[in-house]
């Protein structure tokens, strides 16, 4: 007996029905995302792609068309002006395109594992190889990267990755040299939509090492190949050149400027990713319990393990097991400096390319070490199973998320504003249940369904959590003094987040009871520090708009 696909490889119109059954199921799995409204860093691209005009400057400036800041990112914005241009604001639209991403995506790893597969051991494995892209189209993991319009520089990027690599693999089975260009090509559009693409090169070098030290060779043209390899050095040395040059950094990440060197935190954060991928992030609160704790325990059990683990497979000549680990690591090393969210399931975009190493790397596993085809079959179908309602559940807070930020977004109508009032912007949702809601951009959002009111928002850096509890519930009780307001917990819950204590536009703040494990507290001190700020507040030349029982209101 053998898995599906290895019975139908010669029959064309079989796996085109058994694609349509699979594009199928995951439109039923991830379908309430489908419906979500746009949220949070949503609007600031749908904004950028309404306002910014094309011109060259697109390549020479950063996504927002600045300089000295943020993000590289010249072909993402190329992609939502021109998905803007098509769709508008139908977001069923844009989310219909991420599934299709994601099918195509999933059929890109079903080849890249028999690629690799082959690679490593002479043998396209097709019933693992299956596996790994079934997998992946229904793990758990990857329903921010699929739900969250903002996470679409994953879903490109990733793609064109893929594009890239297996293309380097049909040049090594000597199909042409066209496979060189192509792979070059998309190597480069994929850097132009992520950075993190950056692991790509990395991932084909050690490719090489290997083949060079199994002293295999497969090229019968190595100097079509070295121009190959040159390429992608070049290649990567002048995108960091032009990334310098447009943001001011050559190294810096999401959240900081520069790439700090600590390995004792990227060994935790490993263990934090590899908890996420084999528990689907259900264990995420208690892993970051003993995260909090102690740091340098868990570095120093995940080094250990990492070192008695790769030990093994070399005494024990695994090499193909420890190459697909190292395949997985590699393309995890961009992501490592990154954190993660100590309650939810915010963050799990990151593991979107990563997952494909890793998802072929546990079909290997399966394939390895249980010979038994019927355990096989009921292991994978049990893990599919399970992935699917898992899916479907957090697909499901998505849509909440969206409905959610549609109520706050059409709740603006309701405010009585005037055209050239000017707001502060406090406690409104960050997140629901790890689904982004209006963490950011408002402004953009009321402007897009407002275009008629010009209002001005000054946004504080303090929110709130809301879960399924509390979400359409009081959260916060105000109340006024001589200097100010005290927002405190309804219902004595953490459920405010944000920065400790900081003065701003004016405003000085400090969050009481603050809880640093969770990076949450239950009160919200607020206090203007100029008489000029307390007399527009006053006259309600400056209101201050917060966020209660589901909609906006303003704060008397």
């Amino acid at each position: 007996m053998s898995l599906p696909l290895s019975n139908l490889k010669n029959r064309p119109y079989a796996l085109l029905g058994l694609g349509l059954v699979f594009l199928l199921a995951i439109f039923l799995c991830y379908s309430p995302a489908v419906y979500g409204f746009f949220v949070s860093d949503d609007w600031h691209w749908l904004g950028l792609a309404q306002e910014r005009p094309w011109s060259a400057e697109i390549f020479t400036t950063n996504y927002e068309g600045l300089t000295g800041a943020g993000s590289y990112n010249p072909l993402l914005f190329i992609l939502f002006k021109i998905f803007y241009s098509l769709l508008g604001l139908n977001h069923i639209g844009f989310h219909l395109v991420s599934l299709l991403l994601h099918f195509i995506n999933g059929i890109l790893v079903y080849f890249l594992a028999q690629k690799i597969f082959y690679f490593l051991a002479g043998d396209y494995k097709r019933p693992a190889s299956f596996l790994a892209a079934a997998w992946f189209l229904f793990w758990p993991t990857q329903v921010e990267a699929i739900a969250w319009l903002s996470a679409w520089p994953h879903l490109w990027a990733t793609t064109f990755y893929l594009w890239s690599l297996l293309s380097y693999f049909h040049f090594k089975e000597n199909r042409g040299d066209k496979y060189l260009c192509w792979s070059i090509l998309c190597f480069l559009l994929a850097l132009l939509i992520k950075e993190t693409a950056l692991s790509l090169p990395l991932v084909i070098l050690f490719l090489e090492l290997y083949q060079y030290i199994q002293n295999r060779k497969y090229e019968k043209r190595p100097g079509v190949y070295g121009f190959y390899l040159q390429s992608l050095g070049i290649i990567t040395l002048l995108f960091l050149a032009v990334r310098f040059g447009v943001t001011g950094t050559l190294f810096g990440y999401y959240g900081q400027e520069q790439l700090g060197w600590s390995i004792r935190l990227w060994l935790a954060n490993l263990a934090g990713y590899l908890n996420d991928l084999v528990s689907f992030s259900h264990l995420r609160e208690i892993f970051f319990r003993i995260w909090y704790k102690d740091l340098t325990l868990v570095a120093v059990l995940v080094a250990s393990a990492l070192l008695v683990y790769i030990l093994f497979l070399i005494l024990r000549r695994k090499f193909q097991e420890l190459v697909l680990f190292f395949l997985f690591s590699l393309a995890l090393l961009p992501f490592l400096p990154l954190g993660l969210n100590r309650l939810t399931f915010e963050g799990e975009r990151y593991l979107y390319l990563p997952s494909i190493f890793f998802l072929i790397y546990l079909a290997n596993l399966l394939f390895t070490y249980l010979k038994n085809i019927k355990v096989i079959k009921l292991i994978a179908s049990i893990l599919l199973l399970v992935s699917f309602f898992i899916v479907y559940s957090k697909a499901q807070l998505w849509q909440k998320a969206g409905q959610i930020a549609q109520n706050i977004v059409e709740s603006g109508a309701d405010l009585s504003l005037k055209d050239d009032q000017t707001l502060v912007s406090l406690a409104l949702p960050d997140n629901f249940q790890g689904a982004q809601v209006f963490r950011n951009n408002l402004k953009q959002a009321l402007d897009f369904h407002y275009p008629d009111k010009d209002i001005k928002i000054i946004p504080l850096p303090v929110y709130v959590r809301l879960t399924e509890d509390n979400y359409n519930k009081p959260l916060l009780i105000w109340r006024r003094d001589e200097r100010g307001w005290f927002g405190e917990s309804a219902d004595g819950e953490y459920v405010v987040t944000g920065i400790t204590s900081i003065e701003r536009e004016g405003f000085y703040w400090e969050l009481w009871n603050y809880n640093y494990q969770n990076y949450t507290a239950n009160t919200i001190r607020l206090m203007p520090q100029t008489e000029e700020l307390k007399d527009k507040l006053e006259s309600g030349e400056i209101k201050i708009l917060t966020f209660d029982q589901g909609i906006l209101k303003i704060l008397e």
